[in-house]
């Protein structure tokens, strides 16, 4: 594995959803517009191996659970590193992209169907201490980020 990571350590990032719908009545629908933040239940870090056992790169894995995500209403995921903001998507439309067309439902029942996220960040070390985040996994959906240099 390039580059010495004994610093790095999985609080060094911050993983935020944020909805605004914060209360729910008994149908399920929002009551109020106040807005909302999740964060992981769960979050560390781990090392890829190649297929010999060599370390590649870290992995931060982080779960979280979110109240109902509605259709049409703002939902945000955010990834930080040491305060800065390198991930910055709607969380529903990204998971909404996940919904495969042989699915014979609407958007909102899929979007019913999970409440559970799991969120995979693929960072590699380089020689010289330099941090990039290679890719972000939200589920199943992989988003490559170009370069993201995340400093030593």
């Amino acid at each position: 594995e390039g580059g010495s990571d004994s610093n790095w350590a999985a609080d060094d990032f911050t993983i935020r959803a944020t909805t605004e719908n914060g209360d729910l009545d008994e149908r399920n629908q929002p009551i109020t517009t106040e807005t909302v933040t999740w964060q992981p239940y769960y979050q560390a870090l781990d090392t890829v191996n190649s297929t010999d056992g060599t370390p590649t790169y870290r992995a931060l894995c982080a779960e979280l659970n979110t109240l109902r995500l509605l259709d049409g209403m703002p939902t945000t995921l955010r990834i930080a590193h040491q305060g800065t903001t390198f991930f910055d998507v709607d969380l529903t439309g990204l998971l909404l992209l996940t919904k495969m067309e042989s699915h014979d439902m609407g958007a909102q029942e899929y979007l019913d169907r999970q409440d559970e996220y799991v969120i995979m960040v693929y960072v590699e070390h380089t020689d010289d201490g330099e941090m990039h985040c290679l890719q972000v996994v939200v589920n199943d959906w992989t988003i490559r980020l170009d370069d993201v240099n995340l400093g030593r």
